[in-house]
Formats: C-alpha cells, sequence, structure tokens
C-alpha cells in the first residue's frame, strides 16, 4: 500500500530506489514486474515509432501508439494497468503525464537533422533545410496552441541524449544502462 501511494505521487527515481530497498528488506519478497512508462521525445522530424518499437521489446515493455489527446484526456488510463511497462512517444505526453515516468529526449544538432532530411526525402541541403525550419515552426506553434506547451523546454527530461552518431542499437543500450543506473 504504501509502495502504491509513492509511486501514485513519487518520482520514478525515488520509487524504483525504495522498491529495490525494501526488496533487500523483506526475506522471501518477489516483485515479478514494476509498472513502467518510458516516454521517448525528439524533434518532430524524427520518426520515433519504430525506434519506440525496438525499444519496448529491448525492455520487455508494450509500445502504446497512442494520440496525445487521448492520453492528456484519459487521465484514468494508467490507473488501469496494474503491471508491466509501457513505452510511449511525444512531447506533449511527456510534458502534460501526470504520472510518474522515465521521460527521454532525443537531441540531434541541426546540421544532423538536415543531412538526415535531405537524403530521407531527396532534397537538397538547402531544401532540407528549409523544410526543417517550416515543419518546427508549425509544430510549436501548434503544440503551444493545444496544450501550452514550449517545445524548447527539455527541463522535464530524464535523460537528454546527443543522437547525432549514434545508430538505434546503441541508444537503446545507453537508455538501458541509464534505466538499471536509476533503479539501483
Amino acid at each position: 500500500m504504501l509502495l502504491a501511494k509513492i509511486i501514485s505521487t513519487g518520482n520514478l527515481k525515488i520509487v524504483f530506489w525504495l522498491t529495490y530497498n525494501l526488496l533487500l528488506r523483506l526475506p522471501n519478497f518477489c516483485l515479478l514486474v514494476i509498472f513502467m512508462i518510458v516516454v521517448i521525445a525528439s524533434d518532430i522530424t524524427y520518426n520515433l515509432e519504430p525506434f519506440a518499437k525496438k525499444l519496448a521489446v529491448s525492455l520487455g515493455a508494450v509500445y502504446r501508439a497512442l494520440s496525445d489527446d487521448f492520453l492528456l484526456k484519459n487521465t484514468g488510463f494508467f490507473e488501469e494497468q496494474k503491471q508491466g511497462k509501457i513505452v510511449l512517444i511525444g512531447q506533449a505526453i511527456a510534458s502534460k503525464l501526470k504520472v510518474p515516468a522515465l521521460k527521454i529526449y532525443l537531441k540531434e544538432s541541426e546540421e544532423a537533422i538536415i543531412a538526415r532530411l535531405s537524403k530521407e526525402k531527396k532534397l537538397s541541403l538547402e531544401q532540407a533545410k528549409t523544410k526543417h525550419q517550416e515543419l518546427l515552426k508549425i509544430e510549436k506553434e501548434k503544440i503551444n496552441k493545444l496544450y501550452g506547451i514550449d517545445l524548447n523546454n527539455l527541463e522535464i527530461y530524464d535523460l537528454i541524449m546527443r543522437i547525432d552518431n549514434l545508430d538505434q542499437k546503441a541508444i537503446i543500450s545507453i537508455i538501458e544502462k541509464f534505466i538499471v543506473k536509476s533503479t539501483h
């Protein structure tokens, strides 16, 4: 009961620390699954869904492709989840989620974003830069209008990773190590 209250109101790192330390002190007590939410966010041009699915598999979690609106309006969704691990994506979710979650921001330099867009969309570097700036402006205005969120505010994240020179396998490995370190 105490643990449930801590989970519903506390910081994720504190929850895992307390859970771990309680397990050390209670003989014959086994916690099979810890309820954990991981929210991944990034620049709007980075397609997070394939990455989030791979991360979920790696963590033994479930990826939930739920819209920002659904999650933000249906806060009871998490109260129905009794156990397990969930991976979500989105800056609005990371900013507005009212339950404890591990929030991770994958950050690319503008040069890396432009190079990736140029390659993916077969655009010149100048066209990719213009496209990126247009998309970013539209997304920032939309998110600010709908949710009152400043996408430039990264203070809400537990981990901010520069991913310019990392493949998905390396990113997942770093996240796994961060989770292990944060929970012990």
